[in-house]
């Protein structure tokens, strides 16, 4: 499959990043972190995997390229990062139980 390159030196064209590894990246790395932080380790590895799926399943039909994918991921982790730093520096920690009555 042939695509056109971008006029910018392959960046910031009409697929880079690939918005799917962005969002699967953002959507799924929220519940990953937090059921690692709960000790759900099988279910942090079947969240996680569901976002390294998602690069080769837009490469291999040639609908990305992998400099797209790796934007993609970098973009979300940055994203997924800056949502859980803000989460835990609210003061918002799901780890401790609220007081009983």
């Amino acid at each position: 499959m042939y695509r056109r390159s971008s006029h910018l030196l392959g960046f910031l064209g009409a697929s880079h990043p690939s918005g799917h590894v962005v969002h699967a990246t953002t959507f799924f790395g929220i519940p990953t972190w937090f059921a690692w932080r709960h000790g759900r380790r099988d279910v942090a590895v079947i969240f996680a995997g569901l976002v390294v799926v998602m690069g080769p399943g837009r490469v291999l039909p040639g609908v990305h390229r992998v400099s797209d994918v790796l934007g993609g991921y970098l973009l979300g982790s940055a994203w997924l990062l800056i949502v859980l730093t803000t989460h835990d520096a609210a003061g918002a920690h799901p780890d401790v139980s609220p007081p009983r009555c």
